[in-house]
């Protein structure tokens, strides 16, 4: 009986180990075939990731050194998004050190608001397309020396991974020539608001001239070469609009909003 019972059991542990070997083997097969599906799958996924993050042809910092009191074009910061489009995107502003004399009216991707607002989304019916984006800034130096540094943050609302950081960098420095011309000469360009009519500074007879007229996009809406000291612009919808009058290589910049 005893014997039976120490056989019983010698045999129930040769069964516990075999199938404790077994389930070692099970195991090690499991590690040794799922390792590669793992592996597959994390390649995917961070595919797909690589594949939706904002890709910046120029990169992400803006470092303008310019002597010209008006820039807008040349603070752009362009990017593209891959498979996303615009709507998928918020901005944010992280910091700035602005010169306060400074005058600025950002624009995100053609939605431009007064000053450096702190958050917003991107809107694609504004932009060039759906996957193409840009943030630039109407800066008017007001021929104020000095340096102003911005930052924003672009971020996808469906992947978080997919954020970037702009900095924006603009450093102005006066053109004595320009400066002087235009203190000395006090040009004044004067919208009245009741009758829609811009008035242009005096010039010399032979001096040409040419107008041009922008939206608060950007974009260039009307040029005009005249020897008239008054412009009609009551045709133009309400809105905000660039004023930029050239006399000769003299350029003066006015911002105006029309009701």
């Amino acid at each position: 009986m005893n014997l039976f019972n120490d056989e019983n059991s010698y045999m129930g542990n040769k069964t516990f180990i075999f199938l404790s070997n077994k389930f070692k083997i099970l195991k090690l097969m499991n590690i040794k075939y799922l390792s590669p599906i793992i592996i597959i799958l994390a390649f995917i996924l961070q595919s797909k990731v690589i594949f939706g993050q904002l890709r910046f042809p120029e990169g992400t910092q803006l470092n303008l050194i310019t002597d010209t009191t008006y820039v807008y074009f040349e603070t752009e910061i362009r990017f593209y998004t891959g498979k996303y489009n615009m709507n998928d995107y918020k901005w944010i502003k992280l910091n700035d050190s602005i010169n306060t004399n400074w005058q600025f009216f950002a624009c995100f991707n053609g939605d431009c608001q007064g000053g450096l607002p702190d958050s917003g989304n991107f809107i694609k019916d504004f932009g060039l397309n759906d996957t193409t984006g840009f943030i630039r800034c109407h800066i008017d130096t007001r021929f104020f020396e000095g340096t102003s540094m911005f930052q924003y943050i672009v971020l996808n609302k469906k992947n978080w991974n997919d954020q970037s950081i702009l900095t924006f960098r603009v450093t102005y420095k006066v053109n004595l020539n320009t400066y002087f011309v235009k203190i000395m000469n006090k040009p004044i360009l004067i919208f009245d608001q009741n009758s829609k009519q811009l008035i242009l500074p005096e010039k010399q007879n032979r001096q040409s001239t040419k107008l041009e007229i922008y939206n608060a996009q950007g974009i260039n809406i009307l040029d005009v070469n005249t020897m008239s000291k008054v412009v009609n612009l009551s045709l133009l919808q309400s809105g905000i609009y660039i004023i930029k009058y050239c006399i000769d290589e003299t350029v003066y910049i006015k911002k105006i909003i029309l009701k």
